[in-house]
C-alpha cells in the first residue's frame, strides 16, 4: 500500500523505531526483487546483467513513480510511467552514457519476452 508506506517514510524522518522499520522493510523488498532478477538471468528468462545494478536502478523507478501514482498527481497516468520504465530501461542510443548507466539500461531490458511486464 503506497500510502501506508509514504506516512512510514514521513514519520521515519523524527522517529528512530519508524525509521529502522522503513530501513527493514526497505532492506526487505529490495533482497526479493533482487532475488526475482537472478532468478530469472539463471532460467534465461531475463538477459544478462549485473542484478545488484538492476535492482538499484529498478528500485529507484519504482520509488520516484510509484508515490506519484499513489497521490493521483495531475498528468501521471499508469500508461504515463509505463512509457518512462521503458525508456529507462535501455531502448535506444548509449551514445553520451557512463558506461555505468549504459550497463544498468542495458541490463534492465530484463525479459527476453517483449511481452513480459515488470509492473
Amino acid at each position: 500500500d503506497w500510502p501506508l508506506w509514504m506516512e512510514l517514510c514521513v514519520l521515519a524522518l523524527r522517529d528512530r523505531a519508524a525509521a529502522a522499520e522503513r530501513d527493514r522493510l526497505d532492506r526487505r523488498w529490495r533482497a526479493a526483487l533482487r532475488a526475482v532478477i537472478r532468478e530469472g538471468q539463471e532460467s534465461g528468462e531475463f538477459i544478462d546483467g549485473d542484478a545488484e545494478e538492476v535492482m538499484f536502478v529498478l528500485a529507484a523507478m519504482l520509488d520516484g513513480l510509484a508515490p506519484l501514482l499513489a497521490v493521483k498527481a495531475k498528468g501521471v497516468t499508469r500508461e504515463r510511467t509505463e512509457r518512462v520504465r521503458l525508456g529507462c530501461s535501455g531502448r535506444g542510443s548509449t551514445r553520451g552514457r557512463s558506461s555505468a548507466h549504459a550497463e544498468a539500461g542495458r541490463a534492465t531490458r530484463l525479459s527476453r519476452n517483449p511481452s513480459v511486464v515488470l509492473w
